[in-house]
């Protein structure tokens, strides 16, 4: 049965799968492969229909927002000459989750037959369900800010409150808009 599981991607010779690898097509392909590999096991889930809440279910994207919308104007009202401060931001995606996989790679001792399989690393818990090992966890990317604030029509004041936010929220000047507050 453990041979069922195996899918044979090609026949290639070990020196031409040498010279493949090392093409910019090689690269692509590896790297589509790779790709491919992630959609299937991430859209597979555990097969599990529990109640048990996923971490994508628990995440709250305007919660995460909000928080750190109020730390940013805590951080920007304490600059000197920034006064009464507002910042709304922007995400890109959602919070990604990546799955601890096992990768099985085998060749035939002629090296003519290579084969990969791909296995999610699962637990099982006390109510006897599988779940996936969680790996590691991509908060979401901040794409844009905007702050409103009292100080902001001393160009000084605004070059800090900009240098902070680029600092902070790793995004470029061209992603920040300060405006002065009426």
């Amino acid at each position: 049965m453990a041979e069922k599981k195996k899918r044979v991607v090609g026949v290639i010779s070990g020196k031409k799968l040498k010279q493949t690898l090392k093409s910019k097509k090689g690269l692509a392909l590896i790297a589509v492969a790779a790709v491919a590999c992630l959609l299937f096991f991430s859209a597979s889930g555990s097969g599990s229909a529990k109640s048990d809440a996923s971490p994508a279910e628990v995440f709250d994207s305007e919660a995460y927002v909000s928080a750190l919308e109020e730390r940013l104007e805590k951080v920007i009202s304490s600059i000197s000459g920034a006064g009464k401060t507002e910042v709304m931001l922007t995400l890109g995606a959602g919070e990604e989750y990546y799955y601890q996989s096992d990768v099985k790679e085998s060749a035939e001792d002629s090296g003519a037959a290579y084969s990969t399989e791909f296995n999610t690393v699962v637990v099982k818990g006390s109510d006897g369900g599988e779940k996936p090992v969680l790996k590691s966890t991509l908060s979401p990317v901040v794409t844009g800010a905007v702050v409103v604030c009292q100080g902001a029509g001393s160009g000084e004041v605004r070059e800090q409150i900009y240098n902070a936010l680029k600092a902070l929220l790793g995004i470029p000047a061209n992603r920040i808009c300060v405006l002065k507050m009426s």
